[in-house]
C-alpha cells in the first residue's frame, strides 16, 4: 500500500508567511525518503480536502497526518480529528493515522536560544 504523509500546519491569512512549511515538507520528505504534502488546516489552501483528494488520485492507501504544532491546542485535540473524519467518510477505503504534535523537544531549546541571542543583540 502506497504511503504518504501531510505535513499539517495551522495556516495564515498571508499567504507568503506559509513558506517554511513548504521547505519542512521538502525537507521531511528528503529525509524520510517518503511523499510529504504540506497542508494548511485553515485560511489558504492547499486544504486538509484538497491534499487528501490529491493524494488518493495518485493512488495513495495510507495517510500518515503529522501536526505542525508545538502543543495539543484545540486545533489538534479537536479539529484535526474532526477534518480527517469527513476525509475517512469520503474516502473509506484509505487508511489515516494522526501523529502527536511537536510538543517539548531538547532541540527546539537551541532554536529558541538562537532566536534569543538575536533579540539580544539589536
Amino acid at each position: 500500500m502506497k504511503t504518504a504523509v501531510i505535513l499539517l500546519a495551522h495556516g495564515t491569512r498571508e499567504p507568503d508567511a506559509s513558506g517554511p512549511v513548504y521547505r519542512y515538507a521538502e525537507a521531511l520528505a528528503h529525509e524520510s525518503g517518503m511523499h510529504v504534502e504540506p497542508c494548511m488546516r485553515e485560511f489558504i489552501e492547499p486544504s486538509v480536502p484538497t491534499v487528501v483528494r490529491k493524494l488518493v488520485t495518485a493512488g495513495y492507501g495510507r495517510v500518515l497526518v503529522v501536526p505542525f504544532f508545538l502543543f495539543k491546542s484545540g486545533h489538534v485535540t479537536r479539529d484535526i480529528e474532526k477534518d480527517i473524519g469527513a476525509e475517512k467518510v469520503k474516502y473509506p477505503e484509505v487508511h489515516f493515522e494522526i501523529g502527536e504534535p511537536i510538543g517539548f523537544d531538547p532541540a527546539m531549546v537551541g532554536i529558541l536560544h538562537e532566536r534569543l541571542r538575536e533579540v539580544l543583540s539589536r
